[in-house]
């Protein structure tokens, strides 16, 4: 990562750098990479995460942002994962890989969280309900391996501990957002 951020700074603008079209998640999560570290790089767009691979594996780019997982599924052979842009270590799905924060390298946080939601109204009672079953559910063996074969890291969050992780998120895309509608 310290090779990449040395490269862009020395040659502004050459680097080019595969995401999955603007305003996705992994498009915000590179961005919060670029954007702390006051980079000059190329973005290069995909449809999806395969041509993004492709491109990466063809080495028709430099680097790009994508799920971890797929070093797994595809073999370090094809491409190389650097780092993990998260702070958490939960994240961390493959135990060999580094997260940014564990570098020392800056980075705006922009997780792609995945949630259970109920309807607004929704009674205190089956809330609770609810998040005890999801607690539950989320610390069993047999979920975990499931998520893990999927390259999913399982936690569970209280919905407090939820809701000030989006008003959190929410700060930290306002702070890219100028650069996301590039």
């Amino acid at each position: 990562m310290q090779d990449i951020i040395a490269a862009a700074k020395a040659d502004p603008g050459k680097l080019r750098w595969a995401h999955n079209r603007v305003g996705a998640a992994f498009m915000a999560m590179g961005q919060g990479f670029v954007t702390a570290n006051d980079l000059s790089v190329v973005g290069v767009p995909f449809k999806g995460a395969k041509g993004l691979r492709e491109a990466l594996i063809a080495n028709q780019v430099d680097f790009g942002v994508l799920n971890a997982g797929d070093r797994l599924r595809l073999g370090e052979d094809k491409f190389t994962v650097l780092s993990v842009i998260a702070a958490d270590r939960g994240q961390v799905i493959d135990e060999e890989l580094s997260t940014l924060k564990e570098e020392g390298i800056p980075f705006v946080e922009i997780p792609s969280p995945v949630g259970i939601f109920v309807p607004g109204g929704t009674s205190d009672e089956i809330k609770a309900a609810l998040s005890a079953a999801m607690e539950g559910a989320t610390s069993r063996d047999t979920f975990v391996e499931g998520m893990t074969k999927f390259f999913i890291p399982a936690t569970y969050v209280n919905s407090a501990d939820a809701d000030a992780y989006v008003r959190q998120l929410q700060e930290n895309i306002k702070e890219i957002l100028p650069k996301l509608r590039k």
